[in-house]
Parts: C-alpha cells; structure tokens; sequence
C-alpha cells in the first residue's frame, strides 16, 4: 500500500493470512491500569492530544540505545513499556530501508531529525513516517523507504497495539545517496597518521556517488592544506600550507652563530623570519634547490653528500669516500652513511650443467653485481663492493642467454649512497638509498679522439 506521505513510500509485506481482533474501548496512553490488558493506544491520537509537543516520543517512548544503518538489533517490550526507540544519525539525501518484524501487531513510527535536547536525550516532534505491522507468517511486519530531508537524528519507534509484551527486530539499510566503505566524514574516523580529505574525484553534474571523502597519508611540508591535520608531524597549517611549526620555544635568529644546536632557517617562503632549526640526522636530506623553508643542513660532523654531476639536486648527511678505502676497512665504516662513487659490474654467472642441445639456453645462470673502482672484464664475485637495495642483493639472473638481461641495474658508472652494514651472511656490504648513473670519462687517444 502507499501512504500518502511525503518523500515516504510504504511496501507492506505479503499478506499471508488475515487477522481477526476484537477492538477495545478507545483510551489515551494515559490510562495505564491493568498489565494484563493493554489498553488501545493509537500513537497519532496521542499526538493530537499532546498539542505542540508529541506525546509517544516525550512521555511513553524508552530510548533503548541506537540503531546504526547497514545493521540491525533485536529486543523484547514489556510492561510498562508502551514503545521502545532507537535513534539513528542519517544524512540528507540518502534514502534508508526500514524493516520491523514482531511477534505482536503493533506501530510503526519514525521521528526526526531531532530539534533539541531533552535531559540529555534527543526530543522530538512530529513523527514523519507512519505504518502499522501486516501479517507475514509467523511474524507481523512491515517495510518501507524514507528519503531522508535533512541530517540529524532520527528515531525508530515500536509499539504492540493489544498485548504489553512482543519480540521485535529492528533493520535499517541505505539504498540510494550512501557513502561508500572506504569513505569518512571526518578526522576522527582515520587513523592518527591519516586525514579525512576529497578523494579527488568531481563530477559535473548531480547526483554524484563518486566524490567524497577518504582517509588518506597526512601531506609534508609545501603542500596545500586548510587545517593543521592535513599536514604530518612537526608541521601546521600556514599561509594555506603545510609548514614547520616554529613552537612557542623556537628563537628567531640572524644568523647560524645565533643557534646553540641548529641552523638559522627560514620559518615559511616569505623571507620574512628565520628561526633555529634542528640539523638534518646522518642520512638525512640536505641542500638542493628547494624552497627556502625546506632547505635542511647536516651538523658539522657530517658533510653534505651528493652527485656533484647533477646540478641542484639535494643531497644527504654522511661523508663521501673512496672505494679503495673502504674496501680496505670496512669495519671503519660500520654504521655509517656514505657516499661512493665506482663501477658496477656483474661477476662470473654460476650455472646449472645441462647438456642443452639441441635446444639452447637451458641452463639456469644467476651472477652478483658489485662496485669496482673501474670496469671489469671478469668480475671475481669476491672482490669489489656487495651492494644491496630494500633487502635484496644486486644480481643478474635468467639462462645463459639471457641472465645478462635481467639485472638490478645496468652495469656501468654509478654514484651510491647508503648505509654500510656488516651482513650476517654476506659480509660487509652497502645498504644503498639512493643511486645515480654517473659519468664514464673515456680515455683519449694521441689524435684528440675517445676511443
């Protein structure tokens, strides 16, 4: 059947079989006399009689907890309970499927979104959906859609009409207008290293499923924001960018000699005002043509380390060394953070012995690749520097014919920068971080030529 209700459409469920009932005299809720026979109580005329506030939600209603969409709860009413409610937090424009079951003919009524604050509960008035409980085998039940006018919190409310006691079950499911999983309404819902921001999908015209909001990775320093949680740790939004919070214990400075542990830094890219900053840790990045409140610096223990090939690229904190002498003292080097400049070169493969013909390229061939002062013809597996990058070692691998294609990188001149760490099984080796093919200088015969 459909009610003539606005924005509501009422799907009464199959009718299965009638239902013969014997209709008390007419009493108000009132008349609250014997828990044997309950009185005929019909919600609406309560409201009539309640004037302007409704009296089935103000006085007779028991606010059992709150009914969250895309779930359900179940629960029983007794005497002297007359309905039983639950609230639920819904969004405009959304439309929310309804269905109450019970073991007993009762009211249906939905009120909402609440106006104001009753004693720490919500208050409301008039109910907006209307419908009383259809035989459905068993049960009594009813269905309907509500298309939600505006946000706020609404109300679910359940009555039996002639007995005191039923069993009934409550489920609530958004159809149309809702959100998706992975979608937030706010900070709170992410995590602490998260932010509730757009997803960056628009459309161009409504209604549009696809543009909302996500929780995403908090942004870094020079990104665009309009709150402080948009942007990571240490940093707040200023000027509508995410910047490094000075703090109210950061001192302004002219220059580095006014800094006791620390660099004389520009607080944002207006030039405007410097303050102490902390120093870059080994590793960490310094230098390069960034903007002036990104610009870091390494202590005075540690230089500034980098491909001097590569113009104005930024560079990290350690020490830039020879190949030969760390080669010649690994252990002096333990632990620390440099930067090396060499040749990588894949080592002799070790094979599998397979008789191939008459096909070829049977036997499987893996070989190392490491860094060498210069070029090698053969590469000895046990000279050289063992490089290795997110856990893995570099290498080539494949068959015979084809090993030499399947590398970590391509043999040549490269720059490396890592950390040097003494392997359990490997020896010492690089824990490289970042890298760049560098520069092979050919040499130059008598004519002027490169050969």
């Amino acid at each position: 059947m459909k009610l003539n209700t606005t924005n509501i459409t009422f799907k009464v469920l199959l009718l299965l079989l009638a239902a013969s009932m014997t209709v008390a005299c007419t009493e108000t809720l009132n008349d609250l006399t014997d828990p044997n026979a309950k009185p005929f109580a019909d919600p609406d005329i309560a409201t009539t009689q309640g004037g302007k506030s409704d009296a089935v939600t103000k006085w007779y209603t028991r606010i059992m907890g709150e009914l969250a969409v895309g779930d359900g709860v179940k629960d029983t009413i007794d005497y002297p309970d007359w309905f039983h409610g639950y609230t639920l937090e819904l969004k405009g424009g959304t439309t929310i499927d309804f269905r109450v079951q019970a073991t007993d003919d009762g009211y249906v009524r939905l009120y909402g979104p609440s106006r104001y604050d009753n004693d720490g509960e919500p208050a409301f008035d008039h109910a907006v959906a209307r419908g009383d409980t259809d035989p459905d085998g068993d049960y009594w039940g009813v269905e309907y859609t509500f298309e939600v006018p505006e946000s706020g919190t609404y109300m679910l409310v359940y009555g039996p009409k002639w007995a005191w006691s039923a069993t009934y079950k409550f489920e609530a499911d958004c159809v149309a207008g809702c959100l998706p999983d992975d979608a937030c309404e706010s900070d709170d819902a992410c995590n602490d290293d998260e932010f509730c921001g757009h997803n960056g999908v628009n459309c161009f015209a409504p209604p549009c499923d696809v543009s909302y909001d996500i929780c995403q990775p908090r942004l870094g320093e020079g990104s665009w924001c309009q709150r402080d949680r948009v942007c990571g740790d240490g940093l707040v939004c200023l000027d509508s960018a995410c910047r490094v919070d000075p703090g109210p214990g950061d001192e302004q400075c002219e220059s580095h000699e006014d800094c006791i542990d620390g660099f004389c830094g520009y607080a944002d890219n207006t030039g405007q005002v410097r303050v102490c900053k902390p120093y870059s840790p080994e590793g960490g990045s310094c230098g390069g043509f960034v903007q002036p409140s990104w610009v870091t610096m390494c202590s005075p223990d540690f230089d500034c380390v980098g491909p001097q090939f590569i113009a104005d690229i930024p560079g990290s904190c350690g020490q830039q060394v020879e190949l030969h002498d760390l080669l010649a003292n690994p252990a002096k080097y333990e632990g620390q953070f440099v930067a090396v400049e060499g040749h990588i070169d894949a080592t002799v493969p070790m094979c599998t012995m397979m008789a191939c013909a008459p096909n070829e390229c049977c036997n499987s061939c893996g070989a190392s690749q490491r860094l060498f002062d210069g070029p090698q013809e053969w590469a000895n597996p046990d000279e050289g520097l063992e490089l290795h990058q997110d856990g893995q070692p570099f290498a080539c691998g494949g068959n015979e014919c084809t090993y030499m294609d399947n590398c970590t990188v391509s043999n040549g001149a490269w720059w490396v920068a890592g950390w040097v760490r003494a392997g359990e099984h490997f020896g010492h080796y690089l824990d490289v971080t970042r890298k760049y093919p560098g520069i092979t200088i050919l040499p130059v015969d008598a004519d002027g030529d490169t050969e």
